[in-house]
């Protein structure tokens, strides 16, 4: 590993020791493109396109090439905001189109911060930092290559130990797009560690904000807690006459994932409304458990839409969270809707209630295990 303008002992990871943490099982999914099938983060979610972060990598052509298999955006749906993804596969007779010299040669107005033999950070004065990795498959003749933009919002605080480790991770996942290491049952702690210390402070952006009231929650009132994107990551109602409708319906819920019924059949029409416009969809349960439940619903002309909600005790009250919240303009309030639209964040939501109580007594850190 080389890196410039700041010591190797900065970024804590020797030689050795980067090896095992690329080598490291992340929280993945299968996506089949074009016969080809590649595991992603559980946050990233892929959708083609036919935008090009670069015209030419070393002797390789981008732009306008016509022996592009595919070319795939990925989406962080934890850290969104200033962060684009893309993964290519383009064909080519010569394995040798793309070599670290030769990519390093076009990057003399940058500072590259590391570098490998298939990939390289590197960042502008802006605190823009990119990410390149490429890979000859002799089996597709062609070069798979993921490329990364992003800008760090100042709100981060992010050092540039920390940019580099989280666009490490990015490397991580070029690295084993093509190795199966999925857990069939992963932790909240592979969960946790599959995550970078920028995409954590994400979340603690909005756990803090409740840490902060904790103490002075009021009765029969919802809160709704943003990140510093001001993207809103998860809503807590202390409403016990709705808390309580929500859980009662919950347990009319039928225990088939195949099976859909009305929301308003289960919920009525003046229970859930405040938390999910879906009365008139059909819903099915994804998963359930004693203080909570994952529901599933299409609504019409749009994506498919995921709600997660989970029942605890707060000073000894019961609060009812929930992902997303309820918009407002002026004196009109929509009712909320189950935004989610990636499923495999929905088991992340879960986790990540469950544990809600462990941001607020501080034994979730953002240390990088």
């Amino acid at each position: 590993m080389r890196v410039n303008n700041e010591p190797v002992d900065t970024v804590k990871l020797d030689p050795a020791e980067l090896d095992a943490f690329f080598a490291k099982p992340t929280v993945s999914y299968p996506v089949t493109v074009t016969n080809l099938e590649l595991y992603l983060p559980f946050h990233y979610e892929a959708s083609y396109d036919d935008r090009m972060f670069f015209y030419q990598l070393d002797k390789l052509e981008l732009y306008g090439n016509p022996n592009i298999l595919f070319n795939i955006e990925l989406e962080n749906h934890i850290h969104p905001y200033g962060n684009l993804s893309q993964i290519l596969l383009i064909q080519t007779d010569d394995p040798t189109a793309i070599a670290i010299e030769g990519l390093k040669s076009q990057l003399t107005d940058y500072d590259i911060v590391y570098f490998d033999d298939h990939s390289v950070i590197f960042e502008d004065s802006f605190r823009e930092t990119n990410t390149i990795y490429f890979k000859y498959l002799p089996e597709q003749t062609s070069f798979l290559i993921y490329i990364s933009e992003e800008s760090f919002n100042k709100d981060i605080k992010s050092n540039q130990t920390e940019r580099i480790k989280h666009n490490l991770k990015k490397i991580r996942m070029a690295k084993n797009l093509l190795a199966d290491k999925t857990s069939s049952s992963p932790t909240w702690d592979d969960y946790w560690e599959s995550l970078s210390n920028v995409e954590r402070k994400v979340l603690f952006s909005a756990t803090n904000q409740l840490k902060a009231i904790i103490d002075d929650l009021d009765d029969n009132k919802t809160y709704h807690f943003e990140t510093y994107q001001e993207e809103c990551l998860f809503s807590l109602t202390t409403d016990q006459k709705k808390i309580a409708a929500v859980m009662n319906g919950a347990k009319k819920l039928p225990t088939n994932p195949q099976t859909t019924v009305l929301a308003e059949e289960i919920f009525g029409q003046n229970t859930i409304s405040p938390f999910m416009h879906i009365l008139t969809d059909e819903i099915k349960v994804i998963s359930s458990s004693k203080n909570g439940f994952t529901l599933f619903h299409k609504p019409p002309f749009n994506k498919n839409r995921y709600g997660i909600f989970h029942q605890t005790e707060i000073h000894d009250r019961q609060v009812l969270l929930f992902n997303g919240c309820v918009d407002t303009l002026g004196e009109k309030s929509y009712q909320y809707h189950a935004q989610l639209k990636h499923v495999e964040m929905a088991p992340f939501y879960v986790y990540f209630f469950e544990n809600i109580h462990k941001f607020l007594t501080d034994e979730i850190t953002l240390e990088i295990k």
